[in-house]
């Protein structure tokens, strides 16, 4: 889940400070794990697939069925994802992860 924020340390302060640990691999002065622009959609549904191959064929068949290609897919070595819009305006962000990478 993304959730659009004012201001990040603000924010990762007001969770510590509940109890919520952060994953520091995918923590820096910009983003926390993945923390969405102000301006963007409220939540995206983001799921894990297999490999790279079951993002790819996941989302060109999305495309293929009318959804909004909202990006180009985005290759980090350790990570693959491809977002897109449903029918319904929702928004879906489909990764891979290398199981080797997560501590």
């Amino acid at each position: 889940m993304n959730l659009p924020i004012e201001n990040l340390k603000k924010s990762v302060d007001f969770f510590k400070e509940l109890g919520f640990t952060f994953n520091e691999q995918f923590t820096d002065e910009e983003s926390t794990c993945k923390i969405a622009d102000r301006n963007t959609t409220e939540v995206t549904l983001s799921f894990a697939c297999e490999s790279k191959d079951e993002v790819r064929t996941l989302s060109e068949k999305a495309f293929a069925l009318g959804a909004k290609k909202v990006n180009e897919p985005e290759d980090i070595g350790f990570m693959f994802s491809w977002g897109f819009e449903d029918l319904d305006g929702h928004m879906w962000d489909l990764f891979w992860m290398n199981p080797e990478h997560i501590q």
